[in-house]
């Protein structure tokens, strides 16, 4: 069936009226449409390889035709959900090019990034190229927060690597440092005040490391110290009420 040559013409009436106008992949389906339709037969467990397939070569179209718009990066990011949702060779291998695309055409929309990083776990390399490629000092500083969200994740499995301790000393660096550290961050807090308790824990309180001097006075009000109990077992209890 041949488009109407008034089509276009008549989607342009609509933009410049303001009423936003829906994208349809080649099928006619809209990217919500498509992200429905994902969702329902994943619930009914009727989800197969080859409908994910089709799903994701009707968004990568989408993709193309909404570059640089919210349709462009929604289409993306559900390519990101079909991947994560069936895992298979062939999906891995389709949705492959998606994170690559996302990086390229939204490096510098912080909220763009900041759910891309959240959300779909980039890989350290993707966090590097996000890195160098944005030219938004806020869209940076959210990189090296997910370099030391890395970091610190190895501290609750025990003796943190010194890679991780580099990794997230560094990032602790940067953001408290005058380029990024006055920034806000998307929750109102800056980069500085975002990071100022695990940069305290990674200076500190890592595994192995001498603890802190403790001043304090016991239950017959004497004064003592943690450090007059060195070289014995010592049970700190910490509590509190809210």
């Amino acid at each position: 069936m041949k488009t109407p040559m008034w089509a276009p013409v008549l989607a342009g009436m609509l933009l410049v009226a303001g009423v936003q106008t829906l994208e349809a992949s080649p099928t006619g389906e809209s990217v919500q449409e498509i992200r429905a339709s994902y969702k329902a037969a994943k619930r009914a467990k009727t989800l197969t390889v080859e409908e994910s397939l089709g799903w994701i070569d009707q968004l990568y179209g989408l993709a193309a035709e909404g570059a640089g718009a919210d349709q462009g990066y929604d289409a993306l990011t559900v390519i990101l959900e079909i991947e994560s949702g069936r895992r298979s060779k062939p999906i891995s291998a389709a949705a492959e090019r998606a994170p690559g695309m996302i990086i390229t055409g939204y490096a510098n929309d912080l909220d763009k990034m900041s759910e891309f990083i959240s959300r779909h776990s980039p890989s350290d390399e993707q966090i590097e190229q996000i890195r160098s490629t944005s030219t938004n000092d806020h869209v940076v500083a959210t990189c090296f927060v997910a370099d030391l969200k890395v970091a610190m994740d190895g501290s609750s499995r025990g003796k943190m690597s010194e890679d991780n301790v580099i990794r997230g000393l560094g990032a602790c660096e940067e953001l408290t440092g005058d380029k990024y550290g006055d920034l806000k961050t998307t929750s109102g807090r800056t980069f500085r005040e975002l990071v100022e308790g695990d940069y305290f824990q990674l200076q500190n309180l890592r595994i192995g490391m001498v603890a802190p001097d403790i001043v304090a006075a016991d239950f017959d009000g004497v004064e003592f110290k943690l450090s007059d109990y060195r070289g014995k077992v010592v049970v700190l209890d910490f509590w509190g009420n809210w």
